[in-house]
């Protein structure tokens, strides 16, 4: 310190003048006393940003590079020879620049490895983990016409072909332009016609870089996933894209694709990966928590319409209602769940089994797919949080007039 007060240069920037235009020798060491600059490159990205208590070198900075001070800003300068001579005198001094450049190499390397590794650790997975929905498939006898309206409905671009159980073939997109339509083949035609025989198929433990190998190799886009001779899957090329990149539409909309809870499941397990890329990225913690939330809200959607789809359409209107840090827009990849139902003054009494096997059907698939159960027991599935709207008004009136403890914390 005594040494360096001698050879201090004490500099005072107004917010937004650029650092180029300061007349600072290049072969300075600046030290923010107070405030705060950036650096941008040419697409005004941001490369950099240095702020109280921080420093950097001025020849370290390239001249492509366009430093801003974004605050008023008051600088230590001093010469880098100074700063080398000190360096080479006291061991302590040195250790903490040394520290300070070794900890960011350090970061930087650390986030390269990780980043190769987890893209190695997604070649390692199983191709049953990749199959998110169970293959659609149809009998030999189908014909061309039923097997589109099929694809279409089920929105996938494939389609395997079945006899006494035994998988035979498969249609894609693809067959029924060039082997159908482009053939003038009549679409009342079983089809088996069309169909392909030959093919490439791959069991539920093959590895996910031994499928692409696979689908490279003979350059297909479509690979059958068996489980003991049994089809339980469909790996295409979109499936590999979507697991080799997090990414919130991709999973969104596998989400509203999925046919099961199990699909569902699978895919929700894919939510903590999408978290750590988001924060890798610099995402805001509130933005993160509105990707996860939304995902989350996905998930339920999909549970009600599974299960609509499976009890039936509700005898009255509802609404289901999310709470917590689901409603608050804040969730981490998984929490537990908070929920409710508010059932239409209309409900009869006969509804009620209704509504219970609903509400249970999406709380338990929840569940499965990371949600655990509320610990409160604050769900739909809960009886006391599955009624009609009066039944609600009368809650929200007596924790209102009697605002207890208890009272406010229901009501919040």
């Amino acid at each position: 310190l005594d040494q360096l007060t001698n050879e201090i240069t004490i500099r005072y920037f107004r917010r937004g003048l650029q650092l180029a235009e300061q007349n600072i020798d290049s072969d300075t060491f600046l030290l923010l006393r107070s405030g705060a600059v950036e650096f941008r490159d040419d697409n005004n990205q941001l490369l950099d940003k240095f702020g109280e208590g921080q420093y950097f070198f001025q020849q370290s900075q390239s001249n492509d590079f366009k430093g801003v001070f974004v605050e008023d800003t008051l600088i230590y300068l001093i010469p880098v020879n100074q700063i080398k001579n000190l360096r080479k005198q006291f061991t302590d001094f040195d250790l903490v620049l040394s520290k300070s450049i070794n900890t960011r190499l350090r970061h930087a390397v650390q986030s390269t490895q990780s980043a190769g590794m987890r893209d190695l650790s997604s070649m390692k997975l199983e191709v049953s983990s990749l199959t998110d929905r169970l293959p659609v498939i149809v009998d030999v006898s189908t014909s061309i016409q039923q097997a589109a309206q099929l694809m279409t409905l089920e929105k996938v671009s494939s389609i395997l072909v079945t006899e006494n159980e035994q998988l035979k073939g498969m249609v894609t997109d693809r067959d029924i332009r060039s082997r159908c339509v482009a053939e003038g083949v009549n679409i009342n035609n079983p089809v088996a016609g069309i169909m392909s025989t030959d093919l490439e198929t791959v069991t539920d433990t093959t590895l996910l870089s031994a499928a692409i190998l696979s689908m490279t190799r003979k350059q297909i886009h479509h690979l059958p996933v068996l489980k003991n001779n049994k089809a339980i899957g469909m790996l295409t090329t979109s499936d590999v894209v979507r697991h080799l990149s997090a990414s919130p539409t991709l999973i969104a909309s596998d989400i509203y694709k999925a046919n099961s809870v199990e699909a569902l499941q699978k895919i929700s397990a894919r939510l903590p990966e999408l978290q750590l890329q988001l924060s890798l990225s610099s995402a805001t913690a509130k933005h993160i928590g509105e990707v996860l939330s939304s995902m989350t809200d996905a998930i339920t959607v999909q549970l009600i319409t599974l299960a609509e789809e499976s009890i039936g359409v509700a005898p009255v209107s509802y609404v289901w209602l999310a709470g917590g840090s689901q409603a608050r827009n804040e969730q981490t990849s998984h929490s537990d769940q908070d929920n409710a139902l508010i059932i239409s003054n209309d409900m009869k009494p006969e509804d009620e089994d209704y509504f219970k096997k609903l509400a249970n059907f999406v709380c338990d698939g929840l569940d499965q797919c990371g949600y655990i159960y509320c610990p409160g027991n604050a769900m739909a599935s809960n009886d006391d949080w599955r009624q009609p709207l009066t039944v609600w008004q009368g809650y929200f009136n007596k924790w209102i007039e009697q605002p207890e403890p208890k009272a406010l914390m229901l009501s919040s």
